[in-house]
């Protein structure tokens, strides 16, 4: 039984590792890894219990990289703000006397998205679930529960307003 978790620990934890820094392949480790642990037999819960972690790391990894880059946009935008008066209507108005470019979505491999709202504006990934939610950028302890992920830039007489995304509801 421990030589079986041997073997297929080694086996996933080389995954990751031919991975490498390549986003897609990552993604593609992962969920290879997260459907072959959800379908193990209890024989093999070592592994399960340690090559989850590893995943869960990945899933944490480019949540923080998708919150950088969200972050040096808000920063661009909040120096538009500040120069012009108000928010931008686009992340196109913030290049490049602002931010160089607009920055790609670590999750999508694709420009981040941008929602102007009756506050303000939200800049967002689609986080990993991998689907646009409209900008609900809500905190969570746990990296699968989160819906999309980056950051609000409210208008001055808005900010330090208690705010809670919430999915809208279906009627």
């Amino acid at each position: 039984m421990i030589r079986e978790n041997q073997l297929l620990g080694a086996y996933l934890f080389t995954k990751y590792v031919e991975a490498g820094d390549n986003r897609e392949a990552l993604f593609a480790a992962g969920k290879e890894i997260g459907s072959t642990i959800s379908s193990l037999d209890w024989k093999l819960g070592i592994v399960a219990a340690l090559v989850w972690r590893v995943d869960d790391g990945t899933d944490r990894y480019f949540v923080g990289l998708a919150r950088m880059r969200c972050a040096q946009a808000c920063m661009g935008a909040e120096r538009y703000r500040l120069e012009t008066g108000d928010l931008p209507s686009s992340l196109d108005e913030l290049i490049p006397a602002f931010i160089d470019n607009i920055p790609a979505d670590p999750f999508a491999n694709k420009p981040m998205r941008f929602r102007v709202t009756e506050l303000g504006i939200v800049i967002y990934s689609i986080g990993p679930n991998e689907e646009d939610n409209g900008g609900i950028v809500t905190k969570s302890a746990r990296v699968r529960d989160l819906l999309d992920v980056g950051f609000r830039l409210l208008k001055p007489e808005h900010r330090g307003l208690l705010l809670i995304d919430a999915p809208e509801k279906e009627d």
